[in-house]
């Protein structure tokens, strides 16, 4: 089938090609049953609504805990989840099932409650002496081995006898309810506490829930030296809230659908997809495959397999696509099995459709084996995006190159031409980094650190270099970049004066003119035309020198002037938003209107970041009275700009007194007003917007306004307070003003035809010129 539009044709052939924040904690399935690994959904369901379109069939042969396929029922195509291990497409079946009545599924549970509760609460009280002689009536897998490599023999030897005991009486007492489906939900949330019930569970103060297992910690069976002895119906209890709390979002989700046949889930290898599907009939692939002897996935489901009845032959172990594992399987057995996969998937997925992977995983050299394998199927490599995770290591941040923290998503497409080997000119790694680099700082005019590696890493991999470089003194990127960049205020980097005449001869001149532009008025935030031409002149020496005419044509296109001389960036956001937000209108600035003191001083900001051209947002709490009080001709913000942020950090930072936004989307002041209330509330509101935007608090552009009367109060808090020094130093990045000072200056800060943000800044002072008593 040919495309019939242009915007058709692009979609069939455009990869790809930047990276989408993770939101893994958001996912209404995310906790539902713990895996070893799992993607973020907005990040899959972005791959699939770029390559599929309503009605299409998503395939995942190496589905693990549904992800793929869930997002692909969200989104209203067709989904095939395939996995050899009987608990991943267990837990994608159960996830998926819907919609559901969860008030019959409540009564399931209020069935089972009334059945276990009186022998629970006897096993609780019961001596240890009776615990030790009780013979245990109800199932229970006995002489399941374990790994070689784990800690206890067998399945019963990772729980304690009491929690064995309660274990076997819950899954006896779910296997009598008679309604098939909550029974096999109310079976799904018994085996997603097994791992916090058993001896592999333990308290760590670094986990959002307070505890950890070794299982998926350790990749083993793991037993801690002071394990975190858990109650199993409590445990209960609180799995099936929250798979009763997500199949309610999943419902809402589904609406009048049902999931039905368009859902199959097969519990095969990947190796035989042909066999049970047909070919040529799959419209995309999304998989993250196994990675060598990363995980041994049937090793570490046998927990559950044992608990859940499920049957795993010694085949199913044979036919694992791994390295190592109880059956030791070498790197060849795992390369041949990979490459019958990736011969599979070419012979399902339909001509001129696309397949996405993802890799992850420390040895670099197993990218290789990846790569050769899909192109061996005739797959055609297209690109490769730096997709970062939902939290770096520490590790990662020291040592960017030589630790992969981020997934990398490999594109490939099963094209009608082959393409055969190129042989790509060696060229070193440092000139790689420096051109990427040169080309990320072009092309945003400026780039952060992070932008420059999520584009470094896939080039290092694809000219076969990750390795060299990561294994040698060049493995800090920072230190290669600072030699030929500058790391501004701003966070960002850009082009050294002086090496501005070398920036790249493939970029045209009139985008080299642009760069320079958007580069030298974000620096100077003002220039006459005169300066401009004075600056940019020298940079253009090798190659056509443009004339007046010329640089004043593009810098029209970049840039505006409010008095017909001085030349700044435009905002990011359409001429007409502008217009609405009142830039293009007079205004009376020095009409306050009758307002609480609080409140007033918030006015002020808003009229102020008015002035210097800014976005302004109001806190929640103000919003209504400030909104209704402000002129026709000003506007403010109704929501928060702000994406790619938790919801902690959304809720702290909505409550900001005011943020002044450069674009409509990047924070360039932010202010707190603390007439009463306490000063803590303020930095840890600070704290999250620094967490996403630290460049403000380099600039120190938190500010605080206090009444003079909180000196004593505001020099405690900011000089005292846990959140000074290490590890968060934010007497570092924060300002103060006060409430008297503003109120004084706000006539003529209005009235300044030289009003700047320099101008906020001469006002603001640091912590540091408090004085502690």
């Amino acid at each position: 089938m040919y495309a019939k539009t242009m915007k058709e044709l692009i979609e069939k052939y455009d990869p790809i090609t930047t990276y989408f924040p993770p939101l893994k904690a958001q996912q209404w399935h995310y906790k539902v049953h713990p895996y070893f690994t799992k993607q973020p959904g907005n990040v899959v369901a972005k791959y699939i609504e770029h390559y599929t379109r309503k009605g299409d069939i998503v395939l995942d042969p190496f589905c693990g805990s549904g992800v793929t396929a869930i997002e692909a029922l969200r989104l209203g195509r067709k989904a095939i989840a395939v996995d050899l291990s009987p608990l991943a497409t267990y837990i994608t079946e159960q996830t998926c099932i819907g919609p559901i009545d969860v008030d019959e599924f409540q009564e399931a549970f209020n069935r089972l409650e009334k059945r276990v509760l009186p022998f629970i609460e006897k096993i609780r009280k019961a001596s240890k002496e009776y615990i030790k002689e009780y013979k245990i009536k109800d199932w229970y897998p006995q002489g399941v081995s374990l790994p070689k490599n784990a800690d206890c023999e067998l399945v019963e030897d990772l729980f304690y006898r009491p929690q064995l005991i309660i274990l076997a009486h819950i899954l006896a007492n779910i296997e009598k309810e008679e309604h098939k489906r909550y029974r096999e939900l109310l079976k799904f949330a018994f085996s997603g506490i097994l791992h916090r019930a058993s001896k592999t569970y333990f308290k760590d103060s670094k986990d959002a829930g307070g505890g950890n297992s070794g299982i998926f910690t350790k990749f083993r069976y793991w037993v801690p030296k002071r394990p975190d002895k858990r109650d199993p119906w409590e445990l209960f209890k609180i799995r099936f809230r929250i798979i009763r709390s997500a199949k309610n979002k999943w419902n809402d989700i589904l609406g009048d659908r049902c999931i039905g046949k368009d859902l199959v889930v097969k519990t095969k290898s990947a190796t035989q997809l042909s066999n049970y599907i047909e070919e040529n009939s799959v419209d995309y692939i999304f998989t993250d495959p196994p990675y060598g002897a990363h995980i041994a996935y049937l090793d570490l489901s046998i927990m559950w397999h044992a608990w859940l009845k499920m049957r795993v032959t010694k085949k199913t172990f044979e036919d694992e696509i791994i390295e190592g594992g109880d059956y030791e399987h070498t790197i060849d057995h795992y390369k041949d099995l990979l490459t019958v996969s990736f011969l599979e998937m070419y012979k399902v997925l339909k001509l001129d459709k696309w397949l996405s992977l993802v890799y992850f995983h420390k040895d670099h050299k197993l990218w290789f084996t990846i790569i050769d394998a899909a192109k061996a199927a005739g797959f055609e490599y297209v690109n490769t995006v730096a997709q970062p995770l939902s939290k770096q290591t520490f590790h990662k941040i020291k040592n960017p190159l030589k630790v992969l923290g981020e997934s990398l998503i490999v594109n490939f497409r099963k094209s009608r031409r082959v393409f055969p080997a190129i042989e790509r000119e060696a060229v070193p790694a440092i000139k790689i980094i420096y051109n990427v680099a040169e080309r990320e700082i072009y092309s945003k005019g400026g780039a952060t650190s992070e932008d420059i590696m999520r584009a470094i890493v896939p080039e290092l991999f694809e000219a076969n270099l990750i390795d060299k470089v990561a294994l040698t003194n060049m493995n800090d990127i920072f230190d290669l970049l600072v030699t030929e960049f500058d790391h501004g205020i701003d966070d960002r980097w850009h082009i050294k004066p002086e090496k501005m005449d070398k920036l790249g001869n493939y970029i045209p001149v009139k985008d080299r003119i642009k760069y320079y532009l958007i580069s030298i008025l974000r620096r100077e935030k003002q220039l006459d035309l005169d300066k401009i031409v004075t600056i940019i002149l020298p940079l253009l020496i090798n190659g056509h020198e443009p004339t007046q005419k010329e640089i004043l044509e593009i810098l029209n296109e970049v840039a505006f002037s409010k008095d017909g001389s001085k030349w700044e960036l435009k905002p990011g956001k359409p001429v007409v938003f502008q217009q609405e937000l009142g830039f293009n209108n007079e205004v009376d600035y020095n009409v306050i209107p009758d307002l609480s003191a609080h409140n007033r001083t918030i006015y002020k900001l808003v009229m102020l970041g008015r002035r210097l051209r800014f976005y302004p947002y109001v806190g929640k709490m103000e919003y209504p009275e400030i909104s209704e009080k402000l002129p026709k001709e000003v506007a403010i913000l109704q929501g928060l700009p702000i994406n790619n942020i938790d919801e902690v950090q959304r809720s702290r930072i909505e409550q900001i007194d005011c943020i002044w936004f450069f674009e409509g989307r990047i924070p360039e002041f932010a202010f707190e007003v603390e007439e009463t209330t306490n000063f803590l509330t303020a930095l840890e509101r600070f704290y999250s917007l620094l967490e996403r935007f630290p460049s403000i608090g380099t600039q120190r552009r938190l500010v605080i306004i206090t009444p003079r009367s909180r000196k004593r109060k505001l020099t405690q808090e900011l000089l005292k307070s846990s959140y000074a020094g290490h590890p968060m130093y934010m007497e570092r990045k924060i300002s103060y003003l006060y409430v008297e000072d503003l109120e004084a200056e706000y006539p003529k800060l209005v009235s300044d035809s030289e009003f700047s943000s320099n101008s906020i800044d001469r006002l603001l002072s640091p912590p540091e010129t408090l004085e502690i008593r």
